[in-house]
């Protein structure tokens, strides 16, 4: 996930006009968030002992479609305005639940940066929308046609919800599991209650916004 947030960005940089010296500037810092999100993360991993261990296809496809989103407008949107807005939810949730004080602070961090990618993202989207209602379309277009390709991919991966579920609940017993699965089932709930919020807050009508929320990828980004 974080290595397509440092990619989508990077391939628009070159192709924007100097003169919006303020965007790009702002994009380059955007980089240097999302290359020390990877960073962190990657050592986090590996000090658990486990390594890396799997990304699943469904997860390759869904980023792959991000990438492959031509327009800037809609990249963003697809990208900081659903998918890290839903990430920040993520992070703050594994702060919450976090084994230890290192996890929960990088967690933190990561959600600080994440935060300012999507104020962003929301910014240029609810400019857009003021000089161009009929751009409500555009987009919603392009969340639709990204779930058309991602159809087959129904729900989260199961490794990331039971990983979540042992974290929020404290350990594998099934007492333990029970409640973690609430937490995780709670932390969904709350995910899509505040895309909608963006959604309204930045020019969607709560129809509207309802619709974008439903159809967002269930890999959260």
């Amino acid at each position: 996930n974080e290595y397509s947030a440092l990619y989508v960005p990077g391939k628009f940089i070159s192709r924007i006009n100097p003169q919006y010296m303020e965007v790009v500037l702002f994009l380059t810092t955007q980089l240097m968030d999302e290359a020390r999100h990877i960073e962190v993360f990657t050592k986090r991993a590996l000090a658990n002992g486990g390594g890396l261990q799997v990304c699943t296809a469904s997860t390759e496809h869904s980023l792959k479609c991000l990438f492959e989103q031509s327009d800037f407008s809609c990249a963003s949107f697809l990208l900081s305005v659903l998918g890290e807005g839903t990430f920040v939810d993520l992070l703050r949730f594994i702060e919450e639940v976090a084994p230890d004080p290192v996890t929960a602070d990088i967690v933190r961090r990561a959600r600080i940066d994440e935060i300012r990618h999507v104020h962003f993202g929301m910014a240029h989207i609810r400019y857009l929308l003021s000089e161009d209602a009929g751009a409500v379309n555009m987009l919603m277009r392009a969340v639709f046609e990204r779930s058309l390709v991602l159809r087959d991919v129904t729900s989260i991966n199961e490794l990331v919800t039971r990983a979540l579920a042992i974290l929020a609940g404290g350990g594998i017993e099934p007492a333990q599991l029970k409640v973690g699965t609430g937490r995780v089932n709670g932390l969904l709930k709350l995910m899509d209650e505040n895309r909608r919020k963006r959604l309204v807050s930045i020019g969607f009508s709560p129809e509207q916004a309802a619709e974008v929320s439903a159809l967002h990828t269930p890999n959260f980004m």
